[in-house]
């Protein structure tokens, strides 16, 4: 997938092609931000869109019962009408998605291009992902999956009692189905994303109910419009994938455990770098035992670490799967060095067994270790030594293939693409500059302060009588 963006809040211009790790660097207020949730909309298919394809393709389904597309000829004809419809439909969207004025974007586009190829390769292995049922009424239904026609892949769809569904509606149902056709070639999974505010949001997620608040409101005015009352009630005050965040927390004490293919590595998470042993009870309660005590603290009581990664903890402990995608908005939030470090591991060992990782940091530290684990990738003598010194894995679940990795440096003019080496791995010049920059000045200011605290003794000159 490559998306160009264009005038999105401080984003100029941004081409971005996301590969297995994706990293966003760069200064404040560059619209790293702004990227990040664009994405994680597009992988949500968050696009709304009617096709006038689906139309015709509604009419059909509404009047034989069922209609067969085979996938290839399908994707011949309208892929360029599926890649422009998605971008419209999220370009419209945009005031939704980030809850602000419709005028901020006023100027904005999107455009975008998918890998048809890489639908074709890996759809017949994630059907069931693909299929759905859709109820209509009382006995009413759509149905969509794939299946084999003569040709190879193809879409069956089926509809059961709509003789009194209107086309538009089923239309709209139909470019549902199409706009997660046309996503899927971009991930199969689906996304999650762990905000810079995760934080107060895990602590304070149970106030933060927007139809709650919508009527908080309401009470305090002196006057209420019911009419505006309820408008308000359906909109979030805060951005989608906040609001989506919120109502994951809120449905964590119902989520099945059903032994999770990465309980391992919410396991190290807690082991390694919070500290502590997570709990939620069937009402939504938080709390954390320290590793070698029994007492059993509120969120509230926790460090920061352990309220920054109560999130991460839930996802990988209860919902994540390959194919999946992981985004984090400052991975070192709370973290000190050492564990800005772990989390970097963490997070290859997760690329290499399936997930897509996504982040957007300003830490030195973790671009450093995942440089560390693009070199490391490459075979050299005593390769297994050196991993076992620094703590690293030996069996290579932490390497990372340059190809798996793309890095993409925001500044206030452009965003360029970052290039990705064995020998270094990337290299983020405005960091590059800012330790430059201060180590200079530390040395400069060590070596006048030296002047001054540890004066040089001149010894008298000697005098001789020749002198004299």
């Amino acid at each position: 997938m490559k998306v160009t963006l264009k005038n999105i809040g401080t984003l100029k211009e941004a081409v971005i092609e996301p590969a297995r790790l994706t990293v966003f660097c760069g200064g404040n207020n560059t619209g790293k931000t702004y990227a990040m949730y664009i994405l994680w909309a597009l992988l949500q298919r968050r696009s709304r869109h009617v096709f006038a394809l689906a139309e015709r393709m509604a009419e059909e389904i509404k009047s034989s019962g069922s209609a067969i597309y085979p996938l290839r000829d399908f994707i011949r004809q309208h892929w360029n009408t599926l890649e422009k419809g998605i971008a419209e439909g999220l370009n419209k969207r945009l005031p939704d998605l980030f809850s602000a004025p419709p005028a901020l974007f006023g100027d904005s586009s999107i455009a975008l291009h998918l890998d048809a190829g890489y639908l074709m390769e890996t759809l017949p292995q994630n059907a069931n992902a693909f299929g759905r049922s859709i109820a209509l009424g009382a006995e009413g239904r759509l149905d969509v999956r794939l299946t084999e026609g003569e040709t190879g892949p193809a879409m069956a769809w089926t509809s059961v009692n709509v003789g009194k569904v209107p086309v538009s509606l089923l239309a709209e149902l139909v470019s549902s189905g199409l706009i997660s056709l046309g996503l899927a070639s971009a991930l199969p999974g689906s996304a999650f994303l762990l905000p810079a505010e995760r934080g107060g949001l895990n602590l304070f997620y149970p106030d933060l109910d927007a139809k709650n608040s919508a009527l908080v409101r309401a009470l305090k005015r002196e006057e209420s419009n019911p009419v505006e009352v309820f408008k308000d009630m359906m909109v979030a005050q805060y951005a989608e994938p906040i609001d989506s965040y919120i109502q994951f927390l809120k449905r964590v004490p119902r989520i099945p455990k059903n032994g999770n293919p990465f309980h391992d590595q919410a396991l190290l998470l807690q082991k390694d770098i919070t500290r502590v042993r997570y709990k939620v009870s069937k009402d939504g309660v938080i709390t954390a035992k320290p590793y070698r005590s029994e007492a059993e603290l509120g969120i509230h009581l926790t460090s920061s670490t352990v309220k920054s990664f109560y999130g991460l903890w839930a996802w990988l402990e209860l919902q994540a799967a390959p194919g999946d995608c992981l985004m984090i908005d400052e991975p070192e939030l709370n973290l000190h060095p050492d564990n800005q470090r772990l989390i970097a591991r963490l997070l290859a060992r997760l690329v290499n067994r399936g997930i897509r990782v996504v982040i957007s940091t300003h830490s030195d530290y973790i671009v450093r270790e995942l440089n560390n684990m693009v070199m490391l990738a490459t075979e050299f003598p005593d390769r297994s030594e050196v991993e076992k010194r620094f703590g690293y894995d030996e069996t290579g679940t932490e390497r990372l293939q340059p190809e798996d990795v793309a890095a993409y440096h925001f500044t206030d003019k452009i965003v360029k693409q970052l290039d990705i080496s064995r020998e270094f791995g990337m290299e983020v010049e405005s960091m590059d500059a800012a330790i430059n920059g201060l180590n200079e000045s530390n040395s400069a200011i060590y070596f006048a302060l030296q002047d001054i605290l540890h004066p040089v003794d001149v010894p008298e000159a000697v005098t001789t009588e020749g002198d004299r």
